[in-house]
């Protein structure tokens, strides 16, 4: 895991180690084509499954979709909050 999140910090790929202007999920355009070609042969209800196992494997970073930060964790909305305020 270690490894995976220095790999992202300086912009490489969590799997081919290529540096890319664009990550998703860690990976680069290539590997995240990959990914989704491959996951696109899991049946349905166990893509979930699939995803838990890449990301617990380190070749994937958690989705971030339909997750939002907490007020408190988020700094704009914590500005705004004390801008209304004022």
């Amino acid at each position: 895991m270690e490894r995976t999140l220095e790999l992202a910090s300086v912009a490489r790929c969590i799997v081919c180690e290529q540096e890319s202007a664009r990550l998703t999920r860690g990976l680069c355009p290539k590997g995240y084509e990959r990914y989704r070609r491959e996951l696109n042969v899991v049946a349905a209800e166990r893509r979930g499954d699939f995803d838990t196992a890449l990301v617990s494997a380190g070749m994937l970073f958690e989705s971030r979709q339909g997750k939002q930060s907490a007020p408190s964790e988020d700094a704009f909305a914590e500005f705004l909050d004390r801008f209304l305020t004022s």
